[in-house]
This record gives structure tokens, C-alpha cells and sequence, in this order.
């Protein structure tokens, strides 16, 4: 891939950019995917009591959530599935469904610990992982190799901002310091993927 396509998403001719390479991968490559208003992105925020990057929030806005082409796998979650799977990283890295039931994980999740379900279990470090904060990941779609992708939203300054995955091994893969990198790094496998097809 061209070193000049790196791009921050929501700048200059960003959609252009992104539209001419995607192109190159797949004439229909943006078909499965569907515009998010900014009610629903303001929804998002307020359910999760989370900021979304101003890049994200772009994306959203122009192309939407949805599948890629099956030949690449892979999506981004609607809306309500953002909402409902919020507490995944938290089950997922915690293993915490012995210790909470689903709704008590999202208000554990939701409140950043201050509404605990039970204090013996998730203590006040357990959420630390891998150099992060599980309260800090927003888990926004998957690979379709089972790993789910996370922004990393701390509620602080925009560069403060980030993306990784999570594997079914409870591993964090291919942390970038923005939605925007990692949107350039997954559009960078699929060419090679392509490439090797």
C-alpha cells in the first residue's frame, strides 16, 4: 500500500482517499454498510457514558457500520449492539460471568466500577490489563477470525484515543494510538490478502 494513503479520517479528502483505494479491493466494498446519524452516535455516548473519537465518529457518520465483503471478513457493530455487547471486554478478559450476571457486568461496565456487583471479585485493579483500563475500551465490531476490535476512549484529551484487539486468547493485538491507523491497518491486510488470493 502507498505510504501517501495514510490518512486521519474526518480530514481534508479522507472519504475520497479511502473510496479510491477500496475501489482498487472491491467495487462493492462499502455496500453492506449504513450511515449512522448523529442522534444515534450521541445515543452511543450517553448509554456507555463514553466519548467517541472525533475519527470514529466521522467514520460513522459517512460510511456507516456493517460487513465488509465476506473475501475480507469482518464489521462494524450497529448502534444497539455497541450498547448491548459494552461489557464484553470485561467478560471476555475476566472471565466474569461466574461472578455477575450480564446486566450487573454493563452497570459495572457503564459506571466504571463505582456500581459493583460483587466487591470481592472485581476489585479496583482488576481492570487494569495489558497497560490499559478494560473501562476504557469500546468494543465497536470484529475481524471474523474471532477477535473484536476496541477503541480505546479514557474520557480525557482526543490523543488520548486508540484501537486494538482483543484475541479469544485474552491477548491485545494491534493497539495504534488512533481509530484512523487502525482503520489504515485493516485496509492494508485486505490488500494483501487480496494480493495472495
Amino acid at each position: 500500500m502507498p505510504e501517501t494513503f495514510r490518512v486521519v479520517v474526518g480530514s481534508a479528502d479522507w472519504e475520497k482517499a479511502i473510496r479510491g483505494f477500496t475501489d482498487r479491493l472491491d467495487l462493492d466494498f462499502w455496500d453492506r454498510f449504513t450511515p449512522v446519524t448523529p442522534s444515534e452516535i450521541d445515543h452511543i455516548e450517553r448509554e456507555l457514558n463514553r466519548i467517541l473519537p472525533f475519527d470514529f465518529r466521522s467514520f460513522l457518520l459517512t460510511f456507516g457500520v456493517g460487513d465488509f465483503p465476506i473475501k475480507f471478513g469482518g464489521g462494524f457493530f450497529t448502534p444497539s449492539e455497541i450498547i448491548e455487547g459494552c461489557a464484553g471486554p470485561i467478560l471476555m478478559l475476566l472471565g466474569s460471568a461466574a461472578w455477575a450476571a450480564s446486566e450487573e457486568q454493563r452497570r459495572y461496565y457503564i459506571t466504571r466500577g463505582r456500581d459493583n456487583p460483587n466487591l470481592t471479585k472485581f476489585t479496583p485493579s482488576i481492570t487494569r490489563y495489558a497497560g490499559g483500563d478494560l473501562f476504557d475500551f469500546v468494543q465497536v465490531g470484529y475481524d471474523g477470525m474471532s477477535c473484536y476490535y476496541q477503541l480505546i476512549c479514557p474520557n480525557r484529551a482526543e490523543n488520548d484515543s486508540g484501537f486494538c484487539r482483543i484475541t479469544p486468547e485474552g491477548t491485545i493485538e494491534d493497539r495504534t494510538s488512533s481509530f484512523s491507523e487502525a482503520l489504515w491497518l485493516m485496509l492494508e491486510r485486505f490488500h494483501v490478502l487480496l494480493a495472495e488470493s
